[in-house]
């Protein structure tokens, strides 16, 4: 949601290298971003996030007993009016085969912080400081200390909020289960659904993009032309060779796809957004379609927000050639001035931001700009606190101006609304579609929900949405991909036998882990610092294991699947 006076959004982040010694001195292991985000379940307050993205082969320490070792840390100068709420929620440290410290980080990891934000610290600063130390396999470096600053935007700045007041649709309904046991050549997870006509014959398929950049087209059986459609298998999209075409893609998020006319041409291309953070097209030519390839600025250079995936170092990388900072994992084609080419928006996955690529060239000669442009509502960049599944651009009120629907990655749709007019778009609110649901002990990308039947009864997290008239009713529905974690079958009133094996399980429990200190507190009275094998490290191993198996003896066993659900307006 935009924030309110109470509900504010900020975002300010710096990126550091750390100096490394002898002949690591080039490398740069880690580097931070701090930001202050809205918490929509209590408008109260807002969190800090803290996120360190750390470079493949490199860690940072979570919890360290050796002398030699730092931990990493936070620690924050707060201005008046504005007061920390309960403790840090720290990331979950992973156990180190070469380590003997309690445990490491490893990739990108976010520490976050409750801060009560009263009106007399509006437009003050925060100040941040992070002490942490990166270690690869053969060097630690020194410990480093880094001071970011975090401002807290006047409120009185930023728009209002809103929430849809009448319920906008009636409840969700799944029209596919999505998974592997469709189809064993395709990872079928996180689908990004929209309908189109694929093939030309005038008919409407259904064409979901997945976790692993497959692209999948299902004919409408449902010749009556009456009622709802009823999908057929799934067929994979090929190319003219005939070879099934993939987008490569990977993790969290699906490879959300648009056909849309990206040279001029009259044919639909196909626009992939890509974890890679560059967004790709496929060409459709008179034979069919071609191969995927990036989409490029007017200087040739892939078109980013900020973060990627560099396929010639095989490791991720930063530019700031496009003036902004964030990972691009979705995109949306949009005629944003009027002028009769596509421009791009770019949506950000972790933070939320929605950016502007304009088209500086024409509808057959595409140049899109080298920089990208925030896009605002009410004067203020959008940063949609949940996380960004994907943007889609439809005239959801019908007053002829296109709006922008987003879904979040931890399960929630607003509406921008449009208030501008045709060629200058301007956004005054945003509007809440669909709240967040709370879930349980779930992550951002498979939110745990009730369930009813052996099924979710409501949708997850990883929102990928498209906009449709899915029953010919005159108005436009959403269908909405997701992921999500149920229990499939009620919990069951635990037996004496279940008691009295759960009893022993937590005895065990706590042996592991009285057993895993010992070993540790053993090898740093040694002197030991590192080692290749850790027996410290495997007991650790076996505590986290007899923890889950614990959790599946109190809660039963949580199942994990992804599905197509309708979102049908009232």
């Amino acid at each position: 949601m935009i924030p309110s006076k109470q509900s504010w959004i900020a975002s300010f982040a710096i990126t550091f290298s750390c100096c490394l010694a002898l002949d690591a001195a080039a490398q740069k292991p880690v580097e931070v971003t701090a930001s202050i985000q809205s918490n929509d379940e209590d408008t109260e307050h807002g969190v800090l996030k803290v996120t360190l993205d750390i470079k493949e082969g490199w860690h940072t320490n979570d919890e360290a007993d050796e002398d030699s070792i730092t931990s990493t840390a936070i620690s924050l100068k707060l201005p008046a009016g504005a007061t920390e709420v309960g403790e840090w929620e720290r990331p979950l440290g992973m156990p180190s085969n070469n380590s003997l410290q309690t445990s490491i980080f490893e990739g990108q990891v976010t520490f976050r912080r409750k801060i009560k934000i009263n009106d007399s610290a509006l437009g003050k600063d925060i100040g941040v400081t992070v002490r942490y130390q990166a270690c690869n396999d053969s060097v630690c470096n020194a410990p480093q200390k880094s001071d970011l600053t975090v401002r807290i935007p006047d409120a009185t700045t930023l728009p209002k909020s809103k929430v849809a007041t009448d319920p906008v649709f009636d409840s969700p309904v799944i029209i596919m289960v999505y998974d592997d046991s469709r189809d064993t050549n395709s990872k079928l997870r996180f689908p990004s659904p929209a309908i189109y006509d694929v093939d030309g014959d005038g008919q409407l398929e259904l064409v979901s993009g997945s976790l692993m950049g497959h692209i999948g087209v299902y004919e409408n059986t449902n010749t009556s032309g009456k009622g709802d459609p009823i999908w057929g298998p799934r067929e994979p999209l090929k190319n003219s060779e005939g070879d099934i075409i993939r987008s490569p893609n990977w993790c969290c998020v699906g490879a959300s796809s648009q056909l849309v006319d990206m040279n001029g041409d009259g044919r639909l291309d196909i626009l992939i957004g890509s974890f890679s953070g560059v967004p790709r097209w496929i060409e459709r030519t008179e034979n069919g379609y071609g191969e995927s390839a990036f989409v490029v600025d007017k200087n040739g250079d892939a078109v980013v927000i900020g973060d990627f995936w560099n396929y010639e170092t095989e490791a991720w990388d930063k530019t700031n050639r496009s003036g902004s900072e964030g990972h691009c994992s979705s995109v949306a084609a949009v005629d944003w001035d009027d002028d009769g080419d596509q421009d791009l928006l770019l949506g950000d996955y972790l933070d939320g931001k929605l950016f502007l690529r304009l088209n500086e060239g024409s509808a057959k000669e595409t140049k899109f700009a080298v920089k990208n442009e925030a896009v605002k509502v009410g004067g203020v960049p959008v940063m949609f606190a949940h996380g960004m599944g994907a943007p889609r651009v439809a005239d959801w009120n019908g007053d002829g101006l296109f709006d922008i629907i987003i879904g979040s990655i931890a399960g929630e749709i607003a509406l921008l609304e449009n208030s501008g007019s045709k060629g200058s778009p301007r956004f005054e609110k945003q509007i809440t579609l669909f709240e967040l649901l709370p879930g349980k002990a779930g992550s951002k990308i498979a939110k745990r929900v009730e369930s009813k039947d052996g099924l979710p009864a409501t949708p997850g997290s990883s929102f990928h949405v498209d906009v449709v008239d899915y029953d010919g009713d005159g108005d436009l529905d959403l269908l909405v991909g997701t992921r999500c974690k149920w229990l499939p079958t009620p919990v069951k009133e635990p037996t004496k036998e279940d008691e009295a094996h759960l009893a022993a399980l937590s005895d065990k429990i706590d042996e592991t882990y009285a057993a895993y200190k010992n070993a540790r507190d053993l090898a740093n009275t040694n002197g030991s610092t590192r080692s290749s094998t850790s027996e410290s490290s495997k007991l650790f191993s076996q505590y986290n294991k007899l923890r889950v198996e614990r959790s599946r003896l109190i809660e039963g066993p949580v199942e994990t699947g992804n599905f197509i659900w309708l979102f049908r307006r009232n």
